[in-house]
């Protein structure tokens, strides 16, 4: 999971996947409506939406998944084999990475799309362990990125992955080496997924 960076959005209400994506990932950015900005920048239809990160990084166009190279969320595995892949990184699989690497396991959790699932569109969140009744209201999003950082920080990868789903419908390939899915001793489904059955 990548540091916070700088975004800038140019782009009209059409392009609500993209403004999705950053708010569920609880990535800050800023937006510029195309109409106001299109003459003085010289974008036109074509061209949109535009999405320039720290500054440097300009997208025009961009897939979700490019999206996701610049903010450094898409990341390849840094070893083939671990003792716990956890398919799933919403508020349970999160957890479990958490427990898992705390009792010194390697851990990967793969995720399809952001971190926190399903969570991570609620606006709110009250009933979860460890949020402070008294403090300020927390995002689905947020909460997320501090469970991320939290099981990160005991040496947990957090890759996002486009084939995690098929992984998590289908057996993982005995020995498999490959970035979508990475050999482990123990698979965990999380998140709403459905593993297959035990052959």
């Amino acid at each position: 999971m990548s540091l916070m960076k700088s975004v800038i959005v140019i782009g009209t209400v059409d392009d609500y996947e993209i403004r999705d994506l950053l708010t569920r990932g609880d990535q800050p950015y800023g937006w510029l409506d195309a109409d106001l900005v299109r003459e003085t920048l010289g974008i036109y239809g074509a061209s949109l939406p535009v999405v320039i990160v720290d500054g440097e990084i300009v997208l025009v166009q961009p897939t979700l998944e490019e999206l996701g190279d610049a903010l450094g969320v898409r990341e390849r595995p840094r070893a083939d084999r671990y003792d716990v892949v956890i398919i799933g990184a919403g508020p349970a699989g999160l957890a479990a990475a958490v427990y898992a690497a705390g009792d010194g396991l390697s851990v990967a959790v793969l995720e399809r799309s952001v971190l926190g699932g399903q969570a991570s569109y609620t606006s709110q969140i009250e009933n979860h362990f460890g949020i402070d009744p008294l403090g300020l209201p927390m995002t689905g999003a947020h909460l997320a990125r501090i469970r991320g950082r939290q099981a990160e920080k005991l040496g947990t990868e957090l890759l996002a992955s486009k084939s995690c789903s098929a992984a998590a419908s289908t057996s993982a390939p005995a020995g498999a080496r490959s970035s979508a899915w990475p050999a482990s001793r123990s698979s965990s489904s999380a998140g709403g997924t459905r593993p297959a059955r035990p052959r």
